[in-house]
């Protein structure tokens, strides 16, 4: 989603600090947005975009997001489902889960071999769980992750949980001051700025080698 698209939320971006370490060709395909479902009415959901990608460019594919998806859960309008939720691929997901697992499906159909992990959201101030904050919404990120998590138990996929580890605190105001301020201006509390992906790049880029190791092609 937008944390993984080129603007102007950070200068430098956690695939920036990656590359820089490790030597790493990155293919970016951060689309502002979007989400397992989000974007859908445009084309450009995960699970549309998954077809389009070219296995050839790349060693491993990681995906992160998105908590543009708790929209749905919010407005009721497509439920989280369960991890097992499955449609036909002549059939559109009628929830989150189902549309996660559509994305996976993608995948594996033009790239059945190749490692993939995913990456949860790292928490956005409008959907905090952290430090006594409470909001009527606040566990819909939550439990949105904790998906995440399950739906890669299940299928054997490893996931990095970025909504638990990621250190970015974004309902503490210093910490909003410091992650979440590029060149001025204050992002709400969602877009880390360049601060903010150096934190993250550290977990995301073991994470990653992990996913080198597991290449055998």
């Amino acid at each position: 989603d937008s944390l993984t698209e080129v603007n102007s939320t950070a200068e430098h971006k956690y695939y920036n600090y990656i590359s820089d370490n490790l030597g790493f060709s990155i293919v970016n395909y951060g689309y502002s947005g979007s989400g397992y479902r989000s974007a859908y009415d445009d084309g450009h959901c995960f699970y549309q975009r998954m077809l389009n990608i070219n296995p050839s460019d790349f060693d491993v594919l990681t995906i992160f997001g998105s908590g543009n998806d708790i929209k749905y859960l919010k407005a009721g309008t497509m439920p989280l489902g369960t991890a097992n939720d499955y449609c036909a691929p002549n059939q559109e997901p009628t929830t989150i889960a189902g549309a996660i697992n559509r994305t996976i499906e993608q995948y594996y159909q033009v790239s059945p071999t190749k490692p993939i992990g995913l990456i949860t959201p790292t928490p956005w101030f409008a959907y905090c769980t952290g430090w006594r904050m409470n909001r009527d919404d606040a566990l819909l990120m939550q439990n949105y992750a904790d998906l995440i998590v399950e739906i890669g138990r299940i299928r054997g996929i490893p996931v990095l949980d970025l909504f638990q580890c990621s250190n970015l605190r974004p309902w503490d105001a210093t910490v909003r001051a410091t992650y979440y301020n590029e060149n001025g201006v204050q992002d709400g509390g969602t877009h880390p700025n360049s601060l903010g992906h150096k934190l993250i790049s550290a977990p995301i880029q073991e994470f990653v080698k992990s996913l080198i190791a597991q290449k055998t092609n």
